[in-house]
């Protein structure tokens, strides 16, 4: 529950709508008809205008009118083809926004008052400076402070405790003039380093018991040179005599790696050659028909003589038979359209087949960018202006919706993934325990839509879809 402080303008009174259709789609475009109850009143309707926010979301604007009344505040919203909502928040005396929650501007009569126990406040209402009681004894700053035996008894070994320092004006002026002692500027203050000529030996490396200690070097530029075997001074110098020795050696022998890795390309060349002439064979003997891949007269010439054939010579030879064999075992493989089925599902073109009681995979590509995309439907219909919730098969990004023509208890049992929203590409699995209770539909269609990122909706595909009754009812 949100708290609101009292009689402020600052918080929006926030609601949700969703469409009376599913209880669950968010309702966009409404102007919602607003009541609020402020505690021990009645309905009525707010001071603050009713506006939407975004994605379902309205709100009642910030008036200090609708928030004057301490305790429950209720807020409720009609709209045309919507759920009716509720929205409860709670108007309190205090600031929830502050990170002290306003509690050092309580009024003195709730927390500081009777018994006499307490604390003592000034006359704003905040507690005082001066304390003048702690558990119905006196207390004076200006002299001893005694508590009461009780203290003693229960937190202390001894009897009653009694503070007997008073405050001392001399000590006080003491700690003051010792603060006021501290230099301005530390380091010109220290001996030794106070004067210019102090900071230049420090710089030189201080007095002679430094420079010698351990730990500590001696030697010069000249002499480090010397230490590390580097006898001219010219660095550049240095470089070339390692490049010419230690680097020379190793870029060698990264030459002949860079050879054999050179030999090794050219063998890739060889093989990347023969896959393009064995593509370009293969193109030459299909051609597309529509939305459909078939044999060129050439390749159909070629058949054998005989039963079904239409050549001119004594048939096929072995390696042709051996070629046309693996061409007709990929063929299936080739679709124009952006849908690639695998089995048990398949594709012909832009036409999906698949057999009830089997699990359905249906992986989907280049349906263009869906990057940022709201909402991605997939249906399949007995007829295409057919009502959402009598599809076959209605599933969203959610999972399955609706099932041969009624809701589904199990989303999770047809879920429908985007696997690369850069290009549009995804998958659709559907159960077994889904697919067993289709009918066989011959005429059934199929399609796929999105709700894109600026709002809107554009149909993407769209196809014929065949379910074959299940030969064998079993799934498990």
């Amino acid at each position: 529950m949100m708290l609101i402080q009292q009689s402020s303008a600052v918080q929006d009174l926030e609601f949700l709508m969703v469409l009376s259709s599913d209880g669950r789609t968010k309702a966009t475009g409404k102007t919602p008809a607003v009541t609020i109850r402020k505690n021990g009143g009645n309905f009525a309707a707010p001071a603050g205008a009713v506006s939407e926010i975004g994605s379902g979301w309205y709100r009642v604007v910030p008036h200090a009118t609708d928030s004057d009344t301490l305790g429950s505040l209720v807020v409720h919203a009609e709209a045309a083809d919507c759920v009716d909502t509720d929205a409860r928040f709670f108007v309190v005396a205090f600031n929830p926004r502050l990170a002290s929650l306003g509690l050092n501007n309580l009024a003195a009569a709730d927390i500081l008052t009777t018994p006499a126990n307490k604390l003592a406040t000034d006359g704003s209402g905040r507690t005082s400076a001066n304390v003048v009681q702690i558990a119905g004894q006196t207390a004076v700053a200006a002299a001893a402070v005694t508590f009461p035996a009780s203290i003693g008894t229960s937190t202390f070994a001894g009897g009653a405790v009694t503070l007997t320092s008073a405050y001392d004006a001399a000590k006080t002026a003491a700690s003051q003039a010792s603060v006021d002692a501290i230099p301005t500027n530390p380091i010109t203050s220290l001996t030794g380093i106070a004067t210019t000529a102090g900071l230049a030996a420090l710089q030189a490396h201080g007095d002679l018991a430094w420079s010698t200690a351990t730990g500590f070097s001696t030697l010069t530029a000249a002499g480090v040179r010397a230490a590390l075997g580097l006898a001219a001074a010219d660095l550049d110098d240095q470089l070339d005599t390692l490049a010419s020795g230690v680097l020379g050696a190793r870029v060698a022998a990264e030459s002949s790696d860079v050879k054999l890795s050179t030999a090794r390309l050219g063998k890739i060349d060889v093989i990347t050659a023969d896959i393009a002439t064995a593509a370009t064979r293969l193109l030459t003997t299909l051609e597309l028909d529509g939305s459909v891949y078939r044999f060129t007269a050439n390749v159909l010439e070629l058949a054998p003589v005989g039963e079904g054939g239409g050549g001119s010579g004594g048939g096929l030879t072995p390696e042709q038979e051996a070629q046309l064999a693996t061409i007709l075992a990929h063929t299936q493989l080739i679709t124009p359209g952006g849908f690639t089925i695998l089995s048990p599902v398949t594709q012909d073109g832009l036409t999906i087949s698949a057999t009830a009681g089997d699990s359905w995979n249906i992986p989907f590509a280049n349906l263009g960018s869906l990057v940022g995309v709201q909402k991605l439907w997939f249906a399949v219909k007995n007829q295409v202006n057919d009502a959402d919730v009598s599809s076959l098969l209605f599933i969203d990004l959610t999972g399955l919706v609706y099932a041969n023509r009624a809701d589904a208890t199990e989303p999770s049992l047809g879920p429908l993934v985007i696997e690369d929203t850069a290009t549009g590409a995804g998958r659709i699995k559907v159960e077994e325990a889904v697919t067993v209770q289709l009918r066989q539909v011959s005429t059934a269609k199929w399609a796929i839509k999105a709700l894109t990122a600026t709002g809107d909706t554009i149909t993407l595909r769209t196809g014929a879809f065949h379910i074959t009754p299940a030969s064998i009812q079993a799934i498990a």
